[in-house]
Parts: structure tokens; C-alpha cells; sequence
């Protein structure tokens, strides 16, 4: 019995805390799914069933492959793999234009089998293999290398310049492009070889200098230059107009932002209670998605965010506290792209839905609904627990 229980459990020596917040984060997803899906709609029983059910098999999806990554996961395989991926992930987010746009994308692949339909985000999965794909090629070169810091850093350069450009022009998906190259960005500060260190501080300061560009973009003069340079397409601009009032035009493009405002208002400290929120009628369409943490200010109030906002914490420190503790990059780098993968998501999609940012469409990781983006984190966090399980077992045999 304690034989089969172990089929279930991630690697031993792993992080229990980052199994608590994880399962914990996915618990809240489930009930708020179940919540946001509880309405007065016509089918409304036939939705909340589906929708359940669906989110509960992303969930033990994920959970599973999870479990299975933690325990299988192999540097040695990997380094075979890992241009194969990924030029099969290039392929997969190409196929995603063969099928219909949704919300003004076309970023998901859609299947649908008897009694049930599905749809894949290649996106979600190209995060973690750009992790990956980094770490493979820039963690641990030797300082002999006879390698030009050209050499070194075309291959992966080139896959994530093709990737972003696939997203972002032809999927038109700006959120997940710009997190994609987020997410690259700050995995690639992390090795440490001389020869790529001037190009790792010339990226800093194009950092810098973005930045600065990206608050005077959402200051009146700057949104008035975005409406002039017609670089982005209607919805895209939309979402700046929006964000600078949330409330100029609420019965057309700001409608959802302006539920999500109201939703937080009306949640104040302890919300109206599990099930009774009112803004999941209609105020809010995509609630159990892009906007659950609304729903959640509503119904169970700024506690509720809180204790959200404290799980992530939890998370994100503990996989911190294994990137500065590990000695390989290898192991630094999917560490910290891990980290940099939870925390863009958690800042664009609490930026988006509060009008503190532009929205980008981008998801709760392991909260909203969706088995792409749960499946994509679970995925990253079963190989950091791997990571970490060897670590702790070789600190065990040198005391």
C-alpha cells in the first residue's frame, strides 16, 4: 500500500512547501471554476458540470505530470531532446493558424473528441522550453571554450526571436509574447560566462530603457503616440484606452474591465460569500480565466486575494531560496526562469484586471481556468522539485 501510495507523490526529498502551495493554488481554482460556472445562463447545470469536470482534469493532468517530471527528469536526455522540442514547439505554434481566432488570436489549437472539446496553447509550453533550451546551451560552458560569444548564443537567440515573432505577428497574442521574451530575458542574466557578459549588460540597459518607454507609453502623450504609430490592431489599442479610464466606455471594449473594478469594491474585506457573487452574471465573461482573482475579491474579499497573493509568495521564495543555494547554472537557470515564469504572470494578469497596467490576456498560473497554463507550470515546478531533491540528497551525503 505504501508502495503504491508512493506513485503519487513527487520525488522524495522534494520541497513540501512547494507542494502545499502549489496543490493549494490549483484547490482554489477548482472551487472558484466551480463558483464562476454557477450562473443563471440558459445550460447553466450543463455548464457548471463541464466546466468542473474539465478543470479537475487539467488538474490531475497536471498533478501527474508533475509527479512524473520530478521523478524522470534528465539532463542527459534532455541535452539529446531539446532542439528537437523546439523546433517541434515552432511547428506547433504555426499549426495553431490553421484554426479560428478567439478574443482577436489565434493562439490555441482546438480538438474537440465525442463529449468533449479541448484546446492546446503551444505558447504556454514555449515558456518552459525556452527555460530549458537556455539552460542547456548557456548554463556550465566551460571557461575554455574556444566558442565566440556569437557561437554561443546564436542558436538559442534565434529560436526565441522565431518564436516571438510567431506569437506576436502572426498569432497576434501580445501577452504571451511579451512574457515569453520576459521570462527569456531574465533566465539569460543568469550564466555567468565572460564572453556573453557585455551582451548581458547591454541587455540590461535595453531593460532599463524599456521600462522608462513603457511608463511614458501609458501617460496621455504616450498613449496618443501608440493611437498614431497604427502598429497595433483594434482590441490591442483598445486595452491601453481602457486601462487610462476603465470607465469611458463600458458598455463596449471596458465592460469587463469595469465588472473586474466593481468586483473588488463589492468583495471589500470579506467578500459577499462563496457562490454569491453577482458580477459572474454577464459583468464578468471571462471569470473563470483571465479575471478569477476578480471573482475571488468578490466573493471571499481582500482576504481571500490575500491569502492568494501570500501562496504565491510562498512559492516563489522557496524556489529562490534552492536558485541561490544549487551550484550548477544548469539548475539557477530553470530555477529562476520558474520563478520569473509565476511572477510575469502574476504581475501582468493582477496589473490588467486592477487598470494598474494595460490588458494582456494573460492568466492565473495554477488559479484560472485553462489545462495549457496549468499544465505548462506543473510541468516546471515537477523539474525544479527534481533539481531540488538532488541537491538536498547531496548535501545529505557531504554531512
Amino acid at each position: 500500500m505504501k508502495k503504491r501510495f508512493k506513485l503519487f507523490r513527487v520525488i522524495d526529498k522534494s520541497d513540501g512547501w512547494i507542494n502545499f502551495a502549489t496543490l493549494f493554488l490549483a484547490v482554489i481554482g477548482i472551487v472558484m471554476t466551480v463558483s464562476a460556472s454557477m450562473t443563471a445562463a440558459d445550460n447553466s447545470t450543463r455548464l457548471l458540470i463541464s466546466e468542473s469536470i474539465k478543470q479537475l482534469v487539467y488538474f490531475v493532468v497536471g498533478y501527474f505530470a508533475m509527479v512524473f517530471i520530478s521523478k524522470r527528469f534528465n539532463y542527459r536526455y534532455l541535452k539529446r531532446l531539446i532542439m528537437p522540442i523546439s523546433i517541434l514547439m515552432i511547428f506547433s505554434l504555426l499549426a495553431t493558424l490553421a484554426f479560428k481566432e478567439f478574443n482577436g488570436a489565434q493562439a490555441w489549437i482546438r480538438i474537440s473528441v465525442p463529449f468533449f472539446s479541448f484546446s492546446i496553447q503551444p505558447s504556454e509550453f514555449a515558456k518552459i522550453t525556452t527555460i530549458l533550451l537556455i539552460a542547456m546551451f548557456l548554463g556550465d560552458i566551460s571557461p575554455n571554450t574556444k566558442r565566440t560569444s556569437k557561437e554561443i548564443l546564436s542558436p538559442v537567440f534565434w529560436i526565441i526571436v522565431i518564436q516571438a515573432f510567431i506569437i506576436l505577428v502572426l498569432q497576434s497574442d501580445l501577452g504571451s509574447a511579451i512574457v515569453l521574451l520576459a521570462v527569456a530575458f531574465i533566465a539569460l542574466l543568469i550564466p555567468s560566462h565572460p564572453k556573453i557578459r557585455r551582451l548581458q549588460n547591454l541587455g540590461i540597459v535595453l531593460l532599463i530603457f524599456g521600462i522608462g518607454a513603457s511608463i511614458f507609453l501609458l501617460t496621455d502623450k504616450g498613449l496618443a503616440l501608440v493611437a498614431k504609430t497604427n502598429l497595433l490592431r483594434g482590441f490591442q489599442l483598445a486595452r491601453f484606452n481602457d486601462y487610462a479610464n476603465p470607465f469611458l466606455n463600458i458598455t463596449g471594449t471596458g465592460f469587463q474591465l469595469a465588472g473586474s473594478l466593481v468586483a473588488f469594491s463589492r468583495g471589500s474585506l470579506f467578500g459577499v460569500g462563496l457562490g454569491h457573487s453577482i458580477q459572474k452574471y454577464g459583468y464578468l465573461p471571462e471569470a473563470r480565466t483571465d479575471f478569477i482573482l476578480s471573482l475571488i475579491a468578490e466573493e471571499i474579499g481582500f482576504f481571500g486575494v490575500l491569502l492568494v497573493m501570500l501562496l504565491y509568495g510562498l512559492l516563489i521564495w522557496r524556489l529562490l531560496y534552492y536558485a541561490v543555494k544549487v551550484v550548477k547554472e544548469k539548475d539557477k537557470i530553470i530555477l529562476v526562469g520558474t520563478v520569473a515564469f509565476l511572477f510575469v504572470h502574476l504581475l501582468f494578469n493582477v496589473g490588467g484586471i486592477t487598470a494598474t497596467i494595460p490588458l494582456t490576456g494573460v492568466p492565473l498560473l495554477l488559479v484560472s481556468s485553462g489545462g495549457s497554463s496549468t499544465l505548462a507550470i506543473m510541468l516546471a515546478i515537477g523539474i525544479c522539485q527534481n533539481i531540488i531533491s538532488k541537491h538536498r540528497k547531496s548535501i545529505r551525503r557531504t554531512t
